[in-house]
């Protein structure tokens, strides 16, 4: 059953260190609805999209006090029962809506915009992209790479790691045996006897992401000897490229009996997806010693 639609708004947080230079840069976002509370996002003082609007450390402190001020003035509004309507078109005021009589120095806060959506995150991400950049708030210190994230949790499975085989060299054009690509992590069914891959999408430049479509590609296309292809990809919602969320579902339409895509959740502490790869691998795969040395 398709999800139902309801209306989110939302505005856009501008600020300006100087009234004398009029120079403004999008710090945040701001957005909620009938059914969800107040989600404020802002652009951290330490990040470095703030270099080049100010040009002294004053600026930088004060924009650090005002983002504070406005964190706190937003919290707080969310404790009353009855807020006062939205600014939009010209009508009302952010300072009427906050009870205030003027924002924090430097602060604008625009007209409210609304938009259809299912879920307020997937509009915040979207939001982010546009009017910020999204590399910009990242939450670095509660999330890791993809790669990182599926080692360490692969390092807590013994009896998983003796049936998994790290970095190994296939051929994925069997006339072509100078032809090799790396496959992050190979292990063989029991009932079939043919390996399975898991390979872990990049998150880096677009060339990178082009040989690794190009190599998984000819995998699909030319190779009939394997069983399964695991993609690993991060969270949907998370920092997933337009242009690699294009590549995988081209990839799938090359075969997707073969093809499985895992959706992996970057969060420290989120493990469930990977407790469900790892599971049938321990299930259903041999140890490495029983067929590293006729691998393919």
């Amino acid at each position: 059953m398709e999800e139902k639609r309801y209306p989110i708004w939302y505005s856009i947080i501008s600020y300006c260190p100087n009234s004398i230079r009029n120079e403004h840069m999008n710090v945040g976002i701001l957005l909620g609805s009938d059914k969800d509370s107040i989600i404020f996002e802002y652009v951290n003082p330490k990040n470095k999209k703030l270099s080049s609007l100010f040009w002294n450390s004053i600026e930088l402190e004060e924009y650090t006090s005002s983002i504070s001020l406005l964190k706190y003035i937003i919290s707080e509004s969310q404790k009353h029962w009855h807020q006062p309507q939205l600014p939009q078109l010209n009508q009302g005021s952010w300072e009427t809506f906050f009870n205030l009589e003027s924002l924090p120095i430097g602060i604008t806060i625009s007209d409210v915009h609304y938009a259809l959506g299912t879920d307020i995150n997937i509009l915040k991400n979207n939001l982010i992209d546009i009017y910020i950049g999204k590399k910009f708030l990242q939450k670095k210190t509660d999330s890791i790479s993809l790669k990182k994230k599926v080692y360490n949790y692969f390092e807590t499975k013994p009896n998983v790691t003796k049936k998994l085989k790290s970095n190994l060299k296939i051929m994925p054009v069997k006339s072509i045996p100078t032809l090799k690509i790396e496959m992050d992590y190979t292990y063989y069914s029991k009932d079939s006897h043919l390996a399975k891959f898991i390979q872990i999408a990049p998150e880096s430049s677009s060339q990178t992401l082009l040989n690794w479509y190009k190599n998984t590609s000819m995998l699909l296309s030319r190779n009939e000897s394997f069983d399964k292809l695991n993609i690993l990809l991060s969270d949907q919602n998370d920092h997933s490229t337009l242009e690699l969320k294009q590549m995988v579902t081209d990839l799938i339409s090359l075969d997707s009996n073969r093809t499985n895509v895992i959706y992996v959740n970057t969060d420290i502490n989120s493990t469930h997806s990977l407790e469900v790869l790892t599971n049938t691998v321990s299930e259903n795969a041999l140890l490495v010693e029983d067929w590293v040395d006729h691998a393919m």
